[in-house]
């Protein structure tokens, strides 16, 4: 088939919305002829790796905006909007001159995000997409100021996002939605959810592998990490507290932190008011493959996320063998089980904080649990998330939209409709 793709980001080698663009294309153009339409912001990346039967075209990024509006905020969803634009510009003129079989909004991955692709004469796949998830009250105290002030934000967003003409349009021209998760799904309208088929956008691939040599071997002593921005939403307040219990019963256990965000100053502070800065190591940012090192020399991840659609961060270290304690919220409630990992019930931040220590705590008496957490992790991963299994359930997903298509225009041309074949 013939597929025309939006990936407002995409790029080889990274995490995030930029390698779920990347990883879906790769995996789509294994069995069809792609025409991407992203921006033009890992363009170099992309022509040194992209495959030769996908056909790129570039739209100016968001740094090429930013200079032009100046760094005036909160106009970033107006970039996106004229992007669709030109998307829906580049797309009609491919239309008339490819004929297309199909198109397909890969990122950005939100619900929030419509897509002008919807407007093709083809039938259109929309997702997956995530954001609708949401930050359980009691916990919002962990935030910080800033962060409350963000998370209401966000969920006014939410509620504009409900009645946009645009979001609207895409939900109801789309052939298929895919929601990354349950609570997503429920943001979808009633006469929408015949459509929904929920299935996480991110996966693993079995040659990202780090090496422990990298960082000096394996380290002394057990090694929890943390990775990930450090913004209010990602808990970094709930881990450091949660080490403050353990740095009591387990002398042995160092707290390593991977990222870089606002909330780094404060996240130090409240180390140095625990008193386990000693205990703590920031390492700031680091490349992909430096964060896989380290989740091949590390014990354990922790990730007490309060709002996560995905979670690539999650597999990345049960690819490597590591069991998870995190929260039983979005993404990553639906990537752990009770064989790889904890999931700490999101209750009152005392409780909380409480079972991810006693986790931590029972992960660092036993490594013979660790072991055996880590291979059902690693066993998870290769069931259930890993690229190549996630593009075959992509391409059925394919074949299924364009059948009913072919069946919907011989039953209004009075022909005979395809058989099904699950009678």
């Amino acid at each position: 088939m013939k597929i025309v793709i939006s990936a407002f980001s995409c790029g080889p080698g990274r995490g995030s919305e930029p390698g779920m663009g990347w990883n879906w294309v790769q995996q789509i153009s294994r069995e069809h002829e792609v025409w991407l339409i992203t921006s033009d912001e890992f363009r170099q990346q992309l022509e040194r790796q992209i495959p030769a039967n996908v056909h790129a075209t570039y739209i100016p990024s968001y740094q090429f905006w930013e200079r032009l509006k100046l760094g005036v905020p909160g106009l970033d969803w107006l970039y996106y909007y004229w992007w669709q634009w030109k998307v829906w510009l580049v797309g009609r003129k491919l239309q008339a001159e490819v004929g297309f079989d199909l198109a397909h909004h890969v990122t950005l991955g939100t619900w929030r995000a419509p897509s002008f692709l919807c407007l093709l004469p083809v039938p259109m796949i929309w997702g997956p997409v995530g954001g609708g998830e949401t930050l359980p009250l009691g916990l919002r105290g962990e935030l910080g100021w800033r962060g409350q002030v963000f998370e209401g934000l966000r969920q006014l967003a939410n509620l504009v996002s409900r009645w946009d003409p645009f979001v609207r349009m895409t939900m109801r021209r789309a052939a298929a939605i895919i929601a990354a998760n349950r609570e997503t799904g429920k943001f979808i309208p009633l006469a929408c959810r015949p459509k929904v088929r929920t299935m996480l956008g991110i996966g693993m691939s079995a040659w990202e592998k780090g090496d422990e040599d990298a960082v000096g071997g394996k380290p002394e002593g057990f090694i929890i990490l943390f990775v990930g921005l450090l913004e209010p939403r990602k808990g970094g307040a709930l881990a450091l507290k949660a080490m403050g219990r353990v740095a009591q019963s387990r002398p042995e256990a160092t707290l390593v932190i991977i990222g870089r965000g606002a909330e780094e100053e404060r996240l130090g502070a409240l180390a140095r008011e625990l008193g386990i800065a000693d205990r703590v190591r920031f390492l700031g940012g680091m490349s992909r493959q430096q964060v896989l090192n380290w989740m091949r020399a590390g014990d354990a991840l922790l990730h007490p996320s309060l709002r996560d659609s995905g979670g690539t961060v999650l597999l990345e270290a049960m690819g490597h063998g590591k069991p998870v304690v995190c929260l039983d919220l979005g993404g990553p409630g639906e990537i752990v089980d009770d064989q790889c990992g904890f999931k700490v019930t999101p209750g009152n931040p005392a409780q909380v904080v409480a079972d991810l220590a006693a986790a931590l705590e029972k992960l660092a008496s036993s490594p013979a649990l660790c072991q055996a957490m880590g291979e059902a992790g690693r066993q998870r991963v290769r069931t259930h998330f890993d690229w190549d299994k996630r593009g075959e359930t992509m391409r059925e997903i394919y074949r299924q939209v364009v059948s009913r298509g072919i069946a919907r225009s011989k039953k209004s041309a009075g022909l005979p409709a395809l058989p099904n074949p699950k009678k």
